[in-house]
């Protein structure tokens, strides 16, 4: 590698002198790497080896240091006082910006929203997002292939939330993918709270998986039918054979296929279990 010097006006005058000339010549002829230039309306320049030459320009500047030139573990340390948002605006800098930021130590909570991005480009995200543990999904036609991938990707999971936006004739109500749901929970041993509003699911098998998780569930929402409302409480093992019954009187007293809104509790205190305007509450003592 060469270095460039730039001579001053003194040293301008002297490479004119016969004898500084010479001692160049010389030292051409020594390294063969040394090569002088001059043009006419730029300062002249002596390019050589720096082992060759001793000469060294007296205004000669130190290497300037930038951002892109900080080691990684800097721009890491850096980047973690960023908010998500504050991420996402990083991340369209530059290639080398969407890289550092899409570190999964950054990403341990995410919310979508409608309309913020494709599909695709969602689920690439989520493949690299391994350490994510809340994820907020708000008013997606595309949840459940966004299931698909967080059951794949997401086992550090905790928090998972599915909404969508109150319409004049109500919450929507879509059907979700009871396999990716059923897969997040057991594949994701840390999660406590599973809240999917109004939202429905096709089947038992999801239900027996809740149940089956046991305390750890600590929350749960969703619109159930009085057969998986009985699948669900039959399966949770800490439930006192009281509350159990309680609730399969009160599922007895209602039509098999007629949908509720379930809202599971785990908390200090007593056992509670209410049914009001189609929402059944079901507090337990934890």
């Amino acid at each position: 590698m060469t270095k460039k010097y730039e001579l001053n006006e003194t040293d301008r005058e002297m490479v004119n002198n016969r004898r500084i000339t010479r001692s160049i010549s010389r030292a051409a002829i020594t390294s063969k790497k040394l090569r002088l230039s001059y043009h006419r309306d730029r300062p002249i320049t002596i390019q050589g080896c720096s082992k060759n030459c001793s000469r060294e320009s007296p205004q000669s500047k130190p290497t300037k240091l930038d951002l892109l030139s900080l080691p990684l573990e800097i721009h890491l340390e850096i980047l973690r006082h960023l908010s998500c948002r504050d991420l996402q605006a990083l991340r369209r800098v530059c290639r080398h910006f969407d890289e550092i930021a899409m570190h999964p130590s950054f990403w341990t909570e995410l919310e979508i929203s409608k309309n913020e991005k494709a599909t695709k480009d969602l689920i690439e995200d989520l493949k690299k997002m391994t350490m994510l543990k809340n994820i907020q999904i708000n008013d997606r036609d595309d949840v459940n292939d966004l299931l698909k991938q967080i059951s794949r990707s997401s086992t550090h999971l905790e928090q998972l939330v599915v909404s969508y936006p109150e319409t004049p004739t109500g919450t929507t109500c879509r059907y979700l993918d009871s396999t990716a749901a059923k897969r997040i929970v057991e594949r994701c041993p840390r999660l406590h709270t599973f809240d999917f509003s109004d939202n429905r699911f096709q089947g038992l098998r999801l239900f027996r998986s809740l149940g089956r998780a046991g305390a750890r569930i600590r929350f749960f929402r969703a619109k159930l039918r009085t057969g998986q409302i009985e699948t669900f409480i039959r399966h949770i093992e800490h439930v006192t054979p009281k509350s159990r019954d309680l609730v399969a009187d009160l599922c007895a007293s209602r039509p098999a296929r007629l949908w509720s809104t379930v809202i599971y509790r785990v908390n200090e205190g007593a056992s509670v279990i209410r049914l009001r305007q189609n929402v059944l509450t079901f507090k337990q003592s934890g």
